[in-house]
Parts: C-alpha cells; sequence; structure tokens
C-alpha cells in the first residue's frame, strides 16, 4: 500500500503470463472522506472523468469489482500488457490528480497556470517485476502464428493478408462449443492492441480458457489446428 493527498493504494495479488506480457492484479482506491465521482462502463470499464486516480507506466485498463466498492473504496482489476521498452515492471501510483482539491477548475486553467502549480504524481509506487515471471501454460496454432495462454491471445498479422488486422477471432473447443473473441458486434476482448512493429496483436480475454481443450483457433475466416 501507499498513501498519497489522503488517498491509499493498495495492490492485492497479480497474475501474469510471460509468454504473451499480459497480466492483472487486483487493487483499491481509499479515501475516508469519499471519492470523486467515477463512471463504470456497460463492460465495466471504469474511469474518472475529472481525472484518473490511478497512475502507471504500462498500457492497460481497470474494470471495476462492483459489490466490493463503495463511496469511499474504488475496487478493480487493472488488465495490462508490459510494452515500455524501457522496463519489464509495472508501476502502479496515484496520480496528480489525487492532490487537486477542484479538479473542475484545474482543467480550467491555463496551461502555463497550471504548471506554476507544479503538482505530479505521488513519488511512492508499488513496483510489479516480471523480469524473472513463467509463462501459463500455453498452445500454439498454424506453426506458431497463435499462441493462446489462460488469460490472452496473440495473432501474427501475416495471417490478415492486405487487411493487416484481425476482424473476426474465434475459438473452438473439443466439445463443440465456441468462444467468440471479436466478430461482427461482438467484443469478447477486454483490451487488444498491436506491437509497436505492427507484426502482431494481442487480445486480452474476458475469460479464462482451458487452452488443453482447444480444438481450433479460426482468424477471419482461416481455421488453424494445433501445432504438434
Amino acid at each position: 500500500s501507499i498513501t498519497y493527498a489522503g488517498h491509499t493504494l493498495t495492490v492485492d495479488a497479480n497474475a501474469y503470463d510471460a509468454a504473451t506480457k499480459c497480466g492483472f492484479p487486483t487493487y483499491t482506491i481509499e479515501n475516508p472522506d469519499g471519492l470523486r465521482p467515477y463512471q463504470p462502463q456497460a463492460n465495466g470499464e471504469v474511469w474518472f472523468p475529472l481525472g484518473e486516480l490511478l497512475a502507471t507506466n504500462q498500457y492497460g485498463r481497470s474494470y471495476i469489482l462492483k459489490d466490493k466498492s463503495t463511496d469511499t473504496k474504488l475496487c478493480a482489476t487493472y488488465y495490462y500488457q508490459i510494452r515500455n521498452p524501457q522496463t519489464e515492471d509495472l508501476e502502479l501510483r496515484l496520480s496528480f490528480w489525487a492532490a487537486i482539491e477542484d479538479p473542475e477548475a484545474y482543467m480550467a486553467l491555463p496551461a502555463e497556470e497550471a504548471v506554476q502549480m507544479n503538482v505530479s504524481d505521488s513519488q511512492d509506487a508499488i513496483v510489479i517485476s516480471t523480469a524473472n515471471s513463467a509463462s501459463l501454460e500455453t498452445a500454439t496454432f498454424g506453426n506458431g502464428a497463435v499462441t493462446v495462454s489462460a488469460i490472452s491471445l496473440q495473432v501474427d498479422l501475416s495471417l490478415a493478408g492486405d487487411r493487416d488486422f484481425v476482424d473476426t477471432l474465434k475459438i473452438l473447443f473439443r466439445d463443440g462449443t465456441e468462444y467468440i473473441i471479436q466478430d461482427d458486434g461482438t467484443i469478447n476482448s477486454l483490451f487488444n492492441v498491436g506491437s509497436s512493429d505492427g507484426s502482431e496483436v494481442t487480445f486480452m480475454m474476458n475469460r479464462l480458457v482451458d487452452v488443453d481443450q482447444i480444438a481450433s483457433v479460426i482468424v477471419n475466416g482461416v481455421q488453424l489446428v494445433p501445432d504438434e
């Protein structure tokens, strides 16, 4: 836990997959005087319209744990991918917005006046090192073109041909059921993000997957069987 400007950030646990560089810690932000308004979206993603309280150094999104949150405590999960070329650590801290008493007035200030206030993110951070982390159990398909772990999936964009993007993605299981990750009108991922060189895209799935039970993966209509 760390405390800054009356707010306390606590990280409870972290799961991480080194194969896809994806993970998720659960965390809480508490203030006994109450938290400023935040807005959960229909899919559970949460954001603060008057300035995000959580600051991180890696790409990700927060999803609320609604049953555990109150007016004075936000409980959420931060789903992320290690993408920062300077570090393999995930750093979580309280942002400078925690110290802004009147966010609306601060937003209305001219840029030079806001800079002169010299507020910054908390100097303390909760650091999660991923450098020595292990991979979750994974399976590959299409001669390594697709890698699936329990929490995430990576696609080599050479599969997409001239389109250079994935518009349909589906997992077929051995029992005949399917998991549509992306299709027309369907998005069953917490995020999807391309690599910096444009060679692959990673999907953070919104459910856990037993990779041993996957029969095939379908990418843009092409069915890929498991590698030997």
